[in-house]
């Protein structure tokens, strides 16, 4: 099985450049639940040892989105229909009045000051770049929180949301 996962971008170093493409990869399906990943053949995909793969699958177990696989490597953590329903009502109950707020009562520099946000997802989508689609997705949408003053709020529901993940264990993996 060929994976096409995306291209490391620039980051402060290599283990948070993997993790991020993998959260991409995740994100996106390419990488997907049930199937076993080991960290050498990922490694060698990005040209870089697996040293800093491992340290990144260390990473984002803790953030719930994979289980590791021991002397395998790790698989895709999945949700179920209900829980992906669940996070984007409780999502749409967060952000939908924050931006009603900003609308109603937010100074004319802080709406257009989410233009240039949202210009950078476009451009994000437009080159295929989907670490850095996310990365602006994610500023996107927690701006009206923060001026609105449910940020906190966005924040926590997102640390929820990886808890959901953590709590999860994927399907034959060993407590």
């Amino acid at each position: 099985m060929k994976l096409e996962l995306p291209s490391l971008g620039p980051r402060q170093n290599v283990r948070e450049r993997v993790a991020e493409a993998l959260r991409a990869a995740i994100v996106t399906g390419e990488m997907r639940p049930g199937v076993v990943y080991s960290a050498p053949a990922i490694a060698d995909r990005f040209g870089v040892s697996a040293t800093p793969v491992r340290e990144a699958m260390i990473d984002l177990a803790g953030e719930g989105l994979i289980g590791v696989v021991r002397n395998k490597g790790f698989r895709i953590t999945e949700l179920s229909d209900r829980e992906l329903d669940e996070i984007t009502e409780v999502r749409a109950l967060i952000e939908v009045p924050a931006v009603v707020h900003v609308a109603r009562t937010g100074r004319m520099a802080d709406i257009r000051a989410l233009r240039p946000l949202a210009a950078a997802i476009m451009t994000a989508a437009r080159r295929r770049d989907v670490i850095a689609y996310i990365e602006a997705d994610h500023r996107f949408h927690l701006e009206p929180g923060d001026l609105s003053g449910t940020g906190e709020l966005m924040r926590h529901h997102l640390r929820h949301i990886r808890g959901i993940w953590a709590d999860r264990r994927p399907p034959g993996e060993c407590g």
